[in-house]
């Protein structure tokens, strides 16, 4: 992690007594030790240790005028005001803007980010109960571990993957969910608890029906994505206890 998050902390310099020349990042050009080798600093007669007011003077830098041609890029760096004022850590966010380090700000910057999906309020949602959304989550991105994951098995161990409940072909995330007539009674049942029109019928037209509103927070709809999230949750593990116990559930426990 120290690569990703060295660049991120910079160095304000006060009077420049605390910052080091050669490692802190407290110029645009980074770290003065990945431009100057560590023999032409020796050479001008500083150490690994000396600090950015070594290298200033009231006039100037005391680097040999022979850098500034060696390494061209020195001679973009503005000279720093030093002062009496103690010199400053601050953390770059991901805007480019200093600011006063938190572990929030920090893991915001690092993270892997991309586009916001149509789905991430439908999902995720202040009251939602974590173990039953992550299922739905899992659901969503294609993840749970269905024969369509794990078709592979068959090939292996020599045992016909299909649907523990119709018998016929191998459950999927569609099928388990949706096209399974277990699951089309639970998901009518849904709809008659919520004010979700009936020709929702899968989860794409969940997701397209609730997306619009799923920011408003609105009684209705926390309720809808509620008993959504906690009817996938059933469904998966009913699917599991008959798969591995040979336990059965009706659509009314599902229900409840």
């Amino acid at each position: 992690m120290r690569d990703i998050v060295r660049p991120h902390i910079i160095h304000q310099t006060g009077s420049g007594s605390s910052c080091s020349a050669w490692l802190d990042t407290w110029c645009d050009v980074g770290p003065l030790a990945h431009i100057a080798s560590y023999r032409d600093i020796r050479l001008a007669g500083f150490t690994q240790s000396s600090k950015v007011n070594d290298s200033v003077h009231h006039s100037g830098w005391k680097w040999p005028i022979s850098w500034m041609h060696k390494y061209q890029i020195l001679n973009v760096i503005q000279l720093p005001s030093i002062s009496s004022d103690d010199d400053k850590i601050r953390w770059r966010d991901v805007e480019g803007n200093l600011r006063y380090f938190s572990v929030g700000i920090a893991w915001h910057t690092i993270r892997p980010q991309a586009n916001i999906v149509a789905w991430c309020l439908v999902i995720w949602f202040a009251q939602c109960i974590p173990f039953y959304v992550f299922v739905t989550w899992l659901l969503v991105k294609e993840e749970l571990k269905t024969h369509g994951k794990v078709k592979d098995w068959e090939n292996r161990c020599g045992i016909p993957l299909v649907c523990s409940f119709c018998k016929q072909q191998p459950d999927s995330h569609t099928h388990l969910f949706f096209d399974y007539s277990f699951s089309q009674r639970v998901w009518s049942r849904i709809l008659q608890c919520t004010d979700v029109p009936s020709n929702v019928q899968d989860l794409k037209d969940f997701v397209r029906y609730i997306s619009p509103m799923a920011h408003r927070g609105l009684d209705n709809i926390v309720v809808a994505k509620l008993i959504f999230s906690a009817s996938v949750y059933f469904i998966w593990i009913k699917r599991n206890n008959h798969c591995f116990k040979g336990k059965l559930r009706s659509v009314d426990k599902i229900m409840i």
